[in-house]
């Protein structure tokens, strides 16, 4: 027997995959173990007693020859088996869901068996209770009941204070019929719409209807079978499905809180093999059931209102007072205060949690009723505080779309609807709107709209780098994060008051830290330094480290300093100079969601920042009770100066301060404040309604200051409009002669550019009021130009910068600039020498600017406005030329001068590099490599290994690390075998005679001069017409889990790749 057991639940749909735990059960009590279950909702399974491991379908241990897997539902599933007869095709229309799992591994189950439990909760508390779950949402029209039924229902509870929770997301079913399955849009005036809802799961909806819900009124569908899994009360509405093929069993029986609301038509022609043998002549075939199999005019089988509305009533009969639901105070809600947070975007940072701390105490105060608007989402990661807003405010957190979604005139109309649905009160902008990112502005006529409303607007900047000379409306109220802003705000009309962020008293007990350190694994016998913030500049990590390497030096082994924050990709030319370099007592842990866990552990902090408005990490610091080293900048107008140990401008009076501070038998952190989130929670209040209670003085009229702009080259044509001088303003732009974009209705500071990021001949015309009033040809000619390769890659960097050598003679440059991940690799004299200097990412940029990379998603592999023609059918190199707008030229860069010193004599050896970044990548034949090497021994042919993942192979000699010594072993062998990586286009770039053994990619993707090895009989070349998926180590496109996946390279066999050798090395 197997050592471990496993159930393949092969479906994609979450209600099929429920249904599969009464077969998993039996396969458990069978074995008398938990089994792994592979799935595509393993979240399900998370907690469930019989469950080992809950992983995805595709994971590698799926394919394990040591674990026995059983897969149900796909394997037969619209399948034809014959029987010695006629073929017999198996049909969840026409069988109970829970015995097709069981029948697809050949046994059926009995009524006692049917039971499905899950184990997953989260609690989400929506602030009431004894609510209907209801979930509209289309599907096929034979399951869809109808969105003015279901708004019927929700009115009709709603008069009756039943509060209703509408629930669902948007999705797709792909099959025999694929269809968009949205949901609807309904009015709930009692109640809480969740519809779409990114953090209402099935943890969620089950703590929801075993906790707060009283019944749940849904189709046919997943949710069905979630709440069979809880004790919540089940409406099942009427379709064409036989219910008693649906329903849930629980306490044995199919009717236990479980009521059917059917329809006038009871036929359920989905399941009724008459239609089987009507449709297909046989019972072996499913017939349509996406409309009614009677044809009549209606789906009869789906309920009336009234008899839905009486099965959710009956259920209230005891909480109903004169027929009304009396326990949920209506007319309280209706008289609260609506109060909307808006903000630019929730990316993590000091904004973001002033907001977080803004919502968590006004949802304190219950007068209020509190909603968020996030104007852009702009990543995905990075989401500290969004996610924590997201579950303290559910539906009441409203988002407009990722960045870049859609443009600004469309997100500034859902701003509008979105403000209109709410109705606020107030209105509370975190942020300037007219300080808000120069890519994610609102639209100017959205912003007049927003301050010529009944609402009142309160606005709080949190920079100060923002000249209020720029502000074009002033809002009822200023609510100001710094003093500071008392003083560069004082000239705008409002109302101005401070609300500082509190300092918490969060200082641990000497347990708590010592537990604190535990769990972070720090040492107890070192002082600890933390210091948080996004690596930025302004923020100066560069200094805290240069202050823990000489405080190293000085006292060895004693002090470490730990760096908390955010590395962001855009601005990689700050920290990634320095990450090259750290001193060993720096820890630089990334982006983390427990920071309270390294204040706690630490025992002092230091905040190097010379660029600050409030931070809120000295505040968090402080209220840890660390001592706290910082600059006691002008702006903090003395907010922090009872607190902190002062910092200078000079790094070594910086490092006798903090060695002085730390060793002192007196050193401790400052009295913390006491009461000060209540402090922060009472002027709130007080601010809110001392805004609410003033009338609002007239608007000034905007002024308008003369149009100007600026047109760059960034990947593109780049037009910045500063100022529009009152006009309508818009911009063509060409390629050669025809139009590729018209830019309408152009707004001050933001800035416009075509899609298309590659080369080619632009014309831009620029009208002010439908008048021309200019026109300009891109050139480079007589200009400067930087390159940055967006790609780290080693082949990547190769090739790309040998298509650089003709850049300037092809655009006329007076300068090129090169930014590369591997600046190391090149002879930077030699590329100066010839009007290309490379420089570091900390540089500015300097004249226009083009990026070369791959860039692609899985969802559109050739992005056609990154790429002039599909980069996956094009030489490496062809990329980069397409972007550059030169001639595709195969060329070598030219390497630093350490990788190119040569041997006299060459060597009777070869080099070969086994490792990459894909198993697609690798030579798959399970003894191509070792056979290769003994006949190379048996040659007395030394083998160099040169992958630095070092390998098992025996008869080779394992080279150093160091590139500069791979370079040599390669220059001084006759030979070099490699794969589709790095090391090969390197190999490449030395001048050496290379092999690539591949199949996954074609001669064409990489250099001419190379000897390809390679099988064309079988399966290959999958690089040029499938999408590589750099997430799935295993990736095949066609073939993964079968005994054919990598055929390209299995069958490549050493007796060719030896052939190749003595052709090369003995002419034979």
């Amino acid at each position: 027997m197997s050592n471990q057991v496993a159930i393949c639940i092969d479906t994609p749909a979450l209600g099929d995959t429920i249904a599969a735990i009464p077969t998993l059960r039996k396969l458990a009590k069978v074995y008398e173990s938990q089994l792994i279950v592979f799935s595509s909702k393993p979240f399900l399974f998370e907690g469930h007693p019989l469950v080992s491991k809950a992983l995805k379908l595709d994971d590698p241990l799926r394919y394990d020859p040591n674990v026995k897997v059983y897969r149900t539902f796909m394997p037969i599933v619209g399948k034809a088996y014959d029987l010695k007869g006629e073929q017999v095709e198996f049909r969840s229309s026409n069988m109970d869901i829970r015995q097709f799992h069981a029948v697809s591994l050949g046994f059926s189950l009995t009524q006692d068996e049917m039971e499905m439990d899950l184990y997953i909760e989260r609690e989400r508390n929506l602030g009431f209770e004894n609510y209907v779950i209801i979930h509209p949402t289309y599907t096929w029209p034979t399951r869809t009941w109808d969105q003015d039924k279901w708004q019927e229902l929700v009115d009709r509870l709603n008069d009756r204070g039943i509060p209703v929770v509408a629930v669902g997301r948007d999705s797709h079913e792909f099959g025999t019929f694929s269809v968009d399955k949205p949901v609807m849009d309904l009015n709930i005036k009692l109640g809480v719409n969740l519809l779409n809802d990114p953090t209402n799961d099935p943890a969620e909806l089950r703590w929801m209807m075993n906790h707060k819900a009283r019944a749940i009124v849904t189709m046919d569908s997943g949710l069905l079978h979630i709440a069979g899994t809880t004790d919540v009360n089940i409406i099942q509405l009427g379709s064409s499905i036989d219910p008693k093929l649906r329903a849930p069993y629980r306490k044995g029986s199919q009717d236990y809180k479980y009521k059917y609301i059917g329809g006038g038509c009871d036929i359920f022609c989905s399941s009724n093999m008459k239609y089987n043998v009507k449709e297909h002549g046989t019972i072996q075939a499913i017939p349509p059931q996406v409309y009614c199999l009677e044809n009549k005019p209606t789906f009869e089988c789906h309920p009336t209102v009234d008899k839905t509305f009486d099965a959710v009533i009956d259920l209230y009969n005891d909480l109903l007072v004169d027929n009304v639901y009396m326990k949920l105070n209506t007319k309280e809600m209706a008289n609260k205060t609506k109060l909307l947070f808006l903000a630019p975007h929730l990316s993590t940072g000091g904004m973001p949690q002033f907001v977080l701390k803004r919502v968590e105490a006004m949802l304190d105060v219950k007068e209020y009723e509190i909603h968020l608007v996030e104007y852009t989402q702009y990543s995905d990661i990075y989401n500290v505080q969004r996610d924590q807003l997201i579950e303290k405010l559910g539906a009441r957190f409203h988002s407009l779309g990722f960045l870049n979604s859609i443009d600004i005139t469309e997100r500034g109309e859902r701003l509008k609807a979105k403000i209109l649905e709410i109705n606020p009160d107030i209105i509370h902008i975190d942020e300037c709107p007219e300080s808000f990112d120069g890519f994610n502005k609102i639209d100017q006529s959205a912003m007049e709209w927003l301050y010529n409303k009944q609402w009142k607007i309160v606005e709080t900047s949190h920079n100060i780098w923002f000249d209020p000379n720029d502000k074009i409306n002033d809002p009822d109220m200023y609510m100001m994060c710094t003093p500071y802003h008392l003083e560069t705000f004082a000239n705008r009309d409002g109302l101005k008051q401070v609300v500082e962020y509190p300092i918490l008293n969060k200082k641990p007990s000497a347990f708590d830290k010592a537990k604190s350190r535990a769990k972070l694994g720090l040492a107890i016998d070192k002082t600890h330094i933390l210091n948080v913030g996004l690596w930025t500049q302004g923020k100066n990590q560069a200094e805290g480290v240069d202050i823990a390497r000489i405080v190293e030096a000085r006292f060895p082994g004693k002090y470490h300093f730990h760096f908390v924050g955010n590395q962001a990709e855009n601005f990689e030319q700050y920290w990634g100079p320095i990450m090259k370099k750290l001193p060993t007592n720096v820890t630089v842990w990334g982006e983390r969601n427990d920071v309270d866990v390294f204040m706690s552990a630490c025992d002092a902090f230091m905040f190097n920042s010379t660029w600050e408005c409030s931070p809120l990490a000295l505040r968090e610091a402080i209220g840890h009770g660390l001592i706290t080293f910082s600059r006691d900048l002008e702006q903090y107008k003395d907010m922090f100066t009872p607190y902190i140990v002062p910092f200078t401008n000079d790094l070594h009076e910086n490092v006798d301060q903090l060695i002085k501070t730390l060793k002192s038998s007196e050193a401790q952190g400052k009295n913390i404040p006491t009461d000060d989130l209540k402090r922060f929670t009472d002027q709130h209040i007080q601010w809110y309604q001392l805004v609410l209670d003033t009338k609002r003085g007239p608007q000034k009229p905007p002024t308008h200051k003369p149009l100007d702009w600026t047109l760059e080259y960034h990947d593109g044509p780049k037009l910045t409009i500063k100022e529009t001088g009152g006009g309508q303003i818009r911009a063509e732009f060409y390629d050669n002669q025809d139009l590729v974009w018209n830019a309408t209705d152009l707004q001050a500071n933001n800035w416009y550019k075509p899609a298309r990021n590659w080369w080619t001949q632009w014309t831009i015309k620029i009208y002010n009021n439908d008048q021309l009033v200019h026109s300009e040809t891109m050139s480079l000619e007589g200009r400067e130009l930087t390159v940055e390769m967006a790609s780290s890659s080693l082949g990547d960097t190769l090739s790309f910068m040998g298509q650089l050598h003709t850049v300037i003679d092809t655009h006329k440059l007076s300068r090129l600039y090169v930014k590369t991940h591997k600046p190391w690799l090149f002879d930077k004299a030699w590329y100066s020498s010839k009007g290309i200097d490379i420089i570091d990412w900390s540089v500015p940029n300097k004249g226009a600017l083009i990026t070369l990379g791959v860039f692609y998603t899985m969802e559109e592999p050739w992005k056609r406005s990154e790429h002039k023609y599909d980069w996956r059918q094009q030489p490496l190199g062809k990329i980069a030329s397409d972007r550059l707008g030169t001639e595709y030229i195969e060329q070598r860069p030219q390497l630093a001068r350490e990788f190119l010193i040569k041997s006299t004599a060459k060597k009777r050896s070869i080099v070969i590099a086994t490792q990459s970044t894909a198993q697609a990548k690798y030579w798959n034949n399970p003894t191509g490599w070792q056979e290769t090497i003994d006949w190379c021994n048996s040659k007395d042919i030394s083998v160099y290994h040169a992958s630095k993942e070092g390998s098992q192979l025996k008869g080779v000699k394992q080279l150093p690390e160091e590139l500069a010594l791979v370079a040599g072993a390669i220059n001084e062998a006759e030979l070099f075998i490699g794969i589709s990586s790095g090391l090969s286009w390197f190999a490449w770039a030395l001048g050496a005679k290379v092999i690539i053994i591949s199949g996954f990619t074609d001669p064409y993707v990489e250099f001419e001069s190379a000897i390809y090895i390679n099988n064309h009989k079988v399966c290959h070349g999958c690089w040029g017409w499938d999408t590589f998926d750099k997430g799935d180590w295993n990736w095949c496109p066609l073939w993964k889990g079968t005994h054919r996946q990598f055929e390209c390279t299995k069958t490549i066999g050493s007796d060719k790749v030896i052939s190749i050798i003595n052709k090369e090395l003995y002419g034979e």
